[in-house]
């Protein structure tokens, strides 16, 4: 269902994930503590920010609120679609730098071949690069239409794993195909249980 890396050897062939394991390895502080930053304190995974964000038209208020419906305002932000129209604003004003201690997660949504774009990527790691996420989980969705029956394959999830890890460097990077052979919602209440 999914690709990890950045904790996993070069050369490892990518896991598969169910939604729970999807969920507690991006909720889970034992490898967060592995993949952190020098000196970094690391926070219990519920007082940890977390965002959501996506290089093109996705519903990102939609996730947070089924994944986070409890979450207090100032533990859960909202990024919105279309994230790299805002990005020169934002690194102008330094409004959106996050605390390092704080060890923020991120929720990326691309959609179709923004899971494998090198544009997308590079949104990605300048939005990285202010907020710092310790880990990132990419929710990558079909493209417009009905959504096919079939997830991408094992080397497409493994690409789109490399190129996040490669944008967020020091990050635990987690893949899921969210909705390609079922209802994304009904996945997304399925990650929603693991988070309450």
């Amino acid at each position: 269902m999914g690709a990890r890396s950045s904790t996993e050897a070069a050369g490892a062939k990518p896991r598969r994930h169910h939604l729970a394991t999807v969920a507690d390895a991006f909720l889970s502080g034992d490898a967060g503590r592995r993949a952190g930053r020098a000196g970094a304190a690391t926070a219990p995974p519920a007082a940890r920010p977390l965002y959501t964000a996506a290089p093109g038209a996705v519903d990102t208020a939609r996730i947070l609120a089924r994944l986070a419906p409890r979450r207090s305002r100032t533990g859960a932000h909202d990024l919105g679609g279309s994230v790299g129209e805002r990005l020169a604003r934002w690194e102008r004003e330094d409004s959106l730098t996050a605390d390092a201690a704080a060890a923020p997660l991120l929720l990326w949504g691309p959609r179709g071949d923004e899971g494998l774009s090198v544009r997308a990527g590079l949104s990605l790691g300048r939005l990285a690069a202010l907020l710092r996420p310790r880990r990132v989980t990419v929710l990558w969705q079909p493209g417009s239409g009905t959504a096919p029956v079939q997830r991408p394959a094992a080397a497409q999830r493994a690409r789109a794993a490399a190129l996040v890890a490669a944008a967020v460097p020091g990050a635990t990077v987690t893949v899921h195909c969210l909705g390609w052979d079922a209802p994304a919602d009904a996945q997304l209440d399925q990650l929603a249980a693991r988070f309450a």
